[in-house]
């Protein structure tokens, strides 16, 4: 099947692209912000071919909806009206906030400017505090997962900081408070964890796969920042590069209760990476 109709047919009524919510055992179909900013990740603006136009517009449309009205500039998971009954309404997380905030600003809905605002007045004023230790590889300065001081439950993830080490570079930042101390954390929590599997789901608790975090990285390198080059090696060299799966989970609640899967933003991943489309 061409790119051009896995794209269109993946593409659900809502504008969202398709990803399967498994809960509780049960699988579901889930319309969210993450996986379609991803699969918009995967195509490229400059050269996109005119029949996908339409969809990424639409594509483009329910992201906006996931923007969060009580913190401008910030995105949640899911738009309101999309969120699953049995969810409750969780805040606006820096993860969405910078994947979707990419998409909107390569495919023109936004500006360098807005990205400069949604750095500087959403995402620098939710990071790990002086003196805070939450884990041994934590760094003060490093970006909090949840962006609301009240939330009861905030993590710290690497994947999350590497996503919004590539906005940060995107809005043209990189001296900024918090940048270097997100690549420092990210540098280090890899040295530490790279060979125990299980440090290296304590180091990013939203993403169950080690080759995601390489993934990350690498986008946050060809972004710009430099300083995590050494960081990327290491990772190349301990998990190849290699592309998972289709129904490897793309990510997951923390720690992995609830995963979604989407063999699209896979298929993409793939093609990223070079690999035909038979090569996993």
């Amino acid at each position: 099947m061409s790119l051009v109709r896995s794209v269109l047919d993946g593409q659900r009524p809502s504008g969202a692209f398709a990803s399967t919510m498994r809960d509780e055992g049960a699988d579901a179909p889930d319309d969210n912000g993450f996986v379609t900013a991803r699969v918009l990740g995967g195509l490229e603006a400059s050269s996109l071919p005119p029949p996908l136009a339409p969809a990424v517009e639409r594509a483009l449309d329910f992201l906006e909806g996931c923007a969060a009205p009580e913190l401008p500039g910030a995105f949640r998971f899911w738009p309101d009206e999309q969120r699953p009954a049995h969810v409750p309404r969780y805040p606006p997380d820096a993860d969405d906030t910078a994947l979707i905030s990419l998409q909107l600003a390569r495919f023109g809905r936004r500006s360098r400017d807005d990205l400069r605002r949604i750095v500087a007045y959403v995402l620098l004023r939710h990071r790990v505090s002086a003196g805070a230790r939450p884990a041994p590889w934590v760094r003060p300065g490093a970006f909090w997962t949840w962006l609301d001081d009240g939330f009861g439950y905030n993590l710290v993830d690497c994947v999350v900081n590497a996503n919004v080490v590539a906005l940060i570079c995107a809005a043209g930042l990189r001296g900024i408070t918090g940048y270097g101390d997100a690549c420092a954390m990210v540098d280090l929590a890899v040295r530490l964890a790279i060979d125990d599997p299980f440090s290296l789901r304590m180091i990013s608790p939203y993403y169950p796969q080690p080759r995601d975090l390489r993934d990350a990285v690498g986008r946050a390198v060809d972004a710009g920042a430099g300083e995590l080059a050494p960081c990327l090696e290491r990772l190349r060299e301990r998990f190849g590069d290699g592309a998972e799966p289709d129904h490897s989970p793309v990510c997951t609640s923390a720690y992995g209760k609830v995963r979604w899967t989407a063999p699209l933003v896979r298929r993409l991943d793939r093609l990223r990476l070079g690999h035909t489309e038979d090569g996993a």
